[in-house]
């Protein structure tokens, strides 16, 4: 079944994103001074998204202004912005690593595997 492609709300990033680190509504919530049920509304549309709210929910969830506003597609039955499951997989399984010294090895295992492939 193929996936539909569809013009991505500011508040489905917001929430994709979230998920995608893990964080609950409740703790963008307070990272932004507002209540769970306001990150509810600017997640689902019913509320309006200034820039200066865009402002703060990005450096909340440590994405630019311009990725919230991004006209980009996505697929719609996918949870993150144009990402395939083993793509999402991969970038959940690698925000896991608490560690900037393993993900500096990982990458780099990563590169090498890569740089293999394409010779072989």
């Amino acid at each position: 079944m193929k996936a539909t492609t569809t013009t991505m709300h500011p508040g489905i990033i917001i929430k994709n994103t979230r998920k995608v680190q893990g964080m609950s509504q409740t703790r963008l919530a307070e990272r932004i001074g507002v209540t769970y049920q306001m990150v509810q509304k600017y997640e689902s549309g019913k509320s309006q998204l200034t820039i200066g709210r865009l402002k703060q929910i990005g450096d909340a969830l440590g994405i630019s202004v311009n990725m919230l506003l991004d006209d980009k597609t996505y697929k719609a039955d996918n949870t993150y912005i144009g990402l395939e499951d083993m793509e999402l997989k991969l970038l959940k399984l690698f925000r896991k690593l608490d560690s900037d010294k393993l993900k500096e090895g990982f990458i780099g295992m990563l590169d090498d595997i890569v740089k293999l492939h394409l010779k072989g």
